[in-house]
């Protein structure tokens, strides 16, 4: 296959995704709100990395009693949240990032598609950032 054909498959694989992770966004949205189609207002977010938008303050979670004056078990304590955050940091860059709004609501979604534990017929499988309510 020339380089050419390689890109053009490429870019159509890269645009079908994305039509599948939108109307993914779409249906999160239309099913949460009961929001008909037709008033349902969808934008990609590009630009800006979904662990930007979802970060977690990895940082004020305190360690356990028993271990905060205990320096090698704080030290392994760190290390292990550390290896958590940029493990959940990859996880969650693999996804786009739609804004929907409509019927008086907005959402901002993180969308990837499905694994293959997903339900049969997912298009995506979308996550809302995490609430700022205590």
């Amino acid at each position: 296959m020339t380089v050419r054909r390689c890109f053009v498959l490429l870019g159509a694989l890269s645009l079908a995704a994305c039509g599948q992770l939108s109307k993914g966004a779409r249906q999160y949205f239309i099913d949460k709100y009961s929001c008909p189609a037709e008033r349902v207002k969808l934008a990609e977010i590009q630009g800006t990395r979904p662990s930007e938008v979802f970060a977690a303050d990895w940082r004020e979670t305190a360690p356990p009693e028993e271990v905060k004056d205990d320096p090698p078990r704080l030290a392994q304590w760190r290390a292990s949240e550390d290896a958590r955050r940029k493990s959940w940091e990859s996880w969650i860059d693999s996804s786009r990032l739609f804004e929907v709004s409509g019927c008086g609501h907005r959402l901002v979604l993180a969308c990837r598609k499905p694994g293959q534990q997903s339900s049969p017929g997912s298009t995506a499988i979308c996550n809302e950032p995490p609430s700022s309510k205590g």
